[in-house]
């Protein structure tokens, strides 16, 4: 009895090279569209967080107009529905400069409520969730605090314009000035020089050089 066989066959040498081709050609096309995207994912959160830190820099601002301490050099402000008998907790004091959040964890990130780690915890510890998304931070001891996402470029080379416009030479992130006493010289009508004393007020940016 005569049974038909059907003779079975992989791929030649030239339909797998055609196959790497086109697969290369495809990555090529794609990766720096894909890049693209990932940049701009990331420069939005940035924007976002830019108006998460005006937000709560206004309302702070607001509650220090209210008390008359928007002047004062150091205050603090406090969330209504962590009090106790009037008496704020240590939990819900948010640390203030001339009415505005301070560069720090007990000031600006705690006003914002923001899920965030100290950049150099994070680096010594490496059993830390990957998958839970937080923000990295470094607070800097010029009164500024600069915040970005893991796997980021640093911000560096921090500097500021002629108008104290606040950028920086590289990095990915968002860098948050406090208000600060600056002292100027004001000459008046006869010629007289005399020392001023102005608060600068608060300054955020986004720098998204490297992103």
């Amino acid at each position: 009895m005569h049974h038909d066989v059907t003779k079975r066959k992989g791929f030649t040498l030239i339909e797998l090279v055609i196959v790497v081709v086109v697969v290369g050609i495809i990555a090529v096309v794609a990766m720096p569209y894909f890049i693209n995207l990932q940049k701009e994912a990331r420069v939005s959160a940035l924007h976002g967080l830019k108006a998460a830190v005006e937000f709560s820099s206004i309302m702070i601002n607001d509650r220090a107009l209210i008390g008359g301490r928007e002047k004062t050099e150091t205050s603090y402000d406090c969330y209504e529905s962590v009090s106790v008998n009037d008496r704020c907790v240590d939990q819900a004091r948010i640390s203030v400069v001339y009415g505005r959040p301070k560069a720090s964890e007990d000031g600006l990130l705690r006003a914002m409520h923001l899920h965030s780690r100290k950049a150099s915890e994070v680096k010594s510890s490496p059993d830390i969730e990957k998958t839970d998304f937080f923000w990295l931070y470094d607070i800097q001891s010029s009164g500024r605090i600069v915040m970005y996402q893991p796997n980021s470029p640093a911000v560096k080379g921090i500097s500021t314009d002629g108008k104290g416009n606040l950028k920086a030479s590289s990095g990915c992130g968002l860098i948050y000035q406090q208000p600060y006493m600056q002292k100027t010289e004001k000459t008046d009508k006869n010629g007289q020089k005399a020392e001023e004393s102005v608060i600068v007020d608060y300054k955020v940016a986004v720098v998204d050089i490297d992103c």
